[in-house]
C-alpha cells in the first residue's frame, strides 16, 4: 500500500506533468498542429501518420467536420491504441472547419470526391494495400473505399458507423460470392429464419451466413 508521502510525491508529479503539457494541448485545441500535405490540382488534404507496421487508414467521425484532431475525441483514441502495431493515418477532411484541408466542392460526387481524397494519400504515401478503421461518418466512407478499391482493401470496421448499411451489406456480400467463385450469400435473421433477398434491408437485426 502507498504510504502518504509516496501518494503526495505522485500528486505533486502528475500535477507538474498536466501543467507542462498544458500549452501543448492549447495550442492542438487552437489547430496549432503539424501536419505533413498531399496536394492534387486545388485540392490539399492535411494528413499525419503515426507508428509503424502495416498501414491503418482512420476515419474520425464529427460529419462533414471530421478531421485528425477528432479521434481522440472519439468511444476511444485508436492513434494512441494501434500506433505501436500499425502505420495509422489519418486525414482532415477537405473543407472541414476545423481542418486544414481544402479543395472545391464537387456537388455531382461528394462522396467519391473524398474518397479520391483518401486514396490519394495512400498512393501519396506509397501505401498499395491497408485497412481502414471509420467512425460515425467514416462508416459510409468505408463502404465506399471497399466500392472503389476492394482489392487494396485487407480489412475494414466500422464503428459507431451512422447511415443504413444493410443495402450496402447485401450488395458486397453478394459481388464477394461471384469473386471468389462461391454461392451468394444467404441471410436469415435473429432467430435463426431465412430472409428472402427483398425483405433484407427491413430487419433490424441482419446477421449473415454462407452456405457450405
Amino acid at each position: 500500500m502507498i504510504d502518504s508521502v509516496r501518494r503526495n510525491v505522485l500528486a505533486t508529479g502528475a500535477a507538474a506533468a498536466a501543467m507542462a503539457a498544458a500549452p501543448q494541448v492549447f495550442a492542438q485545441q487552437a489547430g496549432q498542429r503539424t501536419a505533413k500535405f498531399y496536394e492534387k490540382g486545388t485540392v490539399r488534404i492535411a494528413y499525419e501518420e503515426s507508428g509503424s507496421g502495416f498501414p491503418l487508414l482512420l476515419i474520425a467521425g464529427g460529419g462533414l467536420n471530421s478531421t485528425i484532431s477528432g479521434l481522440a475525441r472519439g468511444p476511444f483514441d485508436p492513434i494512441k491504441e494501434f500506433k505501436d502495431e500499425y502505420r495509422c493515418v489519418a486525414t482532415d477532411l477537405r473543407n472541414a472547419n476545423a481542418g486544414q484541408s481544402s479543395g472545391p466542392l464537387e456537388i455531382d460526387r461528394p462522396w467519391d470526391a473524398y474518397t479520391d481524397d483518401q486514396l490519394g494519400v495512400m498512393d501519396h504515401l506509397g501505401i498499395d494495400k491497408f485497412m481502414v478503421m471509420g467512425f460515425c461518418i467514416g462508416g459510409p466512407f468505408t463502404w465506399n473505399l471497399l466500392k472503389r478499391a476492394p482489392d487494396r482493401i485487407v480489412a475494414a470496421v466500422l464503428a459507431q458507423p451512422s447511415g443504413d448499411a444493410q443495402p450496402l451489406l447485401r450488395g458486397q456480400h453478394d459481388r464477394l460470392g461471384s469473386r471468389t467463385g462461391k454461392a451468394a450469400a444467404r441471410y436469415h435473421d435473429g432467430d435463426g429464419r431465412q430472409v428472402s433477398d427483398q425483405d433484407v434491408p427491413h430487419q433490424p437485426r441482419l446477421r449473415l451466413y454462407r452456405d457450405a
